[in-house]
């Protein structure tokens, strides 16, 4: 086959261009997995499935069960989505995600908990350990009632979400106390710590649209339930705000704390909540990275988003989003929250607790 001099530089040149481009192709990044990053701030019990007669926190296991309280003091636990266009409610119901209709697949779940310290740096908050652990406050042993984790009608509870993959990790707490030390006077008296009012779930989904549903307990038909359409990660805030006209929480110990024993099968009197301790951990543990603080406002700003209504009403509805004048309003200098945010924090710490299979 005859050649000209002409072809022969076309073709040459069109190989060489499809060569630097498959070239440059292959050294692009791969797009940022898209994720639904849940942030629980709600009178909660984080209930681990963990291997019997193991102790600790494990690195992994193969379910967490988030049991929501239903007390006096609070409203139902509330979910908040961005991209939603209303607030869901959870009265005696399970919270499910789903991806384009079907449910998320289950896989070994990941639970950090690389550091245990009492006075965790900016950058330890991630642990688990960071949270009441109820048989380290107690310093026993301690069994979820049955009760409370039936799979049809649980007693004590207003929500549940069941965790089957992805991370749960703590986060530097959203109340003014993270540098406060904390003990649990008639508890085990070696168990003194900071302590978060946060813990976050993470996990990988696909590329289609995400609905959260909120399903009756014993039921499989949703009662209510948000789409978001297809896009980029998915912020989710879970909260259970105080009733509006309580007197604000005492700042030197947590009296939420004792409705926790409510779910356990412990008989004795002596019910050890948190307690301000001292010495005090430096003032340094406060101060966040600029990830953390921007994580801190883009949920803050997502809650703020609704407003709740007074008791009376049938539950949360959309209002006109709440300005706070911006992100300068929401950290102070120091990395503390400003006292915009101290008056109405819920400053409700989360507990975890196990089941051993």
């Amino acid at each position: 086959m005859n050649i000209n001099r002409r072809d022969f530089v076309r073709v040459g040149t069109s190989a060489l261009v499809g060569t630097h481009v498959l070239a440059a192709r292959a050294h692009q990044a791969p797009p940022a997995p898209r994720r639904i990053h849940f942030r629980l701030n709600a009178l909660s019990m984080f209930v681990l499935d963990r291997a019997k007669g193991t102790t600790g926190i494990p690195g992994t296991t193969a379910k967490v069960s988030v049991l929501f309280a239903n007390h006096s003091e609070h409203h139902l636990t509330q979910v908040f989505v961005t991209g939603g266009n209303k607030v869901l409610v959870l009265d005696k119901a399970d919270l499910r995600i789903k991806v384009d209709g079907q449910p998320l697949k289950p896989s070994p779940m990941t639970l950090a908990n690389k550091v245990d310290v009492a006075c965790p740096r900016y950058d330890q908050w991630e642990s688990l350990s960071c949270a009441p652990v109820m048989e380290r406050v107690l310093g026993k042993s301690v069994d979820v009632k049955n009760a409370c984790l039936d799979q049809n009608n649980p007693t004590l509870i207003s929500g549940r979400l069941v965790l089957e993959s992805g991370t749960l990790q703590a986060a530097p707490p959203e109340s003014p106390y993270s540098g406060e030390q904390w003990s649990f006077p008639g508890g085990a008296p070696s168990y003194r710590r900071s302590l978060t009012d946060v813990l976050e779930w993470i996990v990988e989904i696909g590329a289609g649209a995400v609905t959260l549903e909120v399903v009756p307990f014993g039921s499989n038909v949703a009662k209510d339930s948000v789409t978001v359409s297809p896009g980029g990660s998915l912020a989710v805030y879970v909260s259970s705000p105080r009733r509006a006209g309580l007197a604000a929480p005492s700042t030197n110990s947590m009296t939420h704390f004792v409705h926790y024993y409510d779910f356990l099968d412990h008989t004795g009197s002596v019910k050890p909540i948190p307690t301000k301790s001292s010495p005090n951990c430096n003032i340094t543990t406060s101060v966040f990275t600029e990830q953390q603080k921007k994580q801190i406002q883009q949920f803050r700003d997502l809650r703020l988003q609704f407003q709740t209504p007074p008791d009376n009403n049938d539950g949360p509805q959309a209002e006109p989003p709440i300005s706070l004048g911006g992100p300068a309003s929401l950290v102070d200098e120091s990395g503390r929250f400003a006292s915009v945010l101290r008056s109405e924090s819920n400053f409700c710490v989360p507990v975890i607790m196990f089941r051993p299979l």
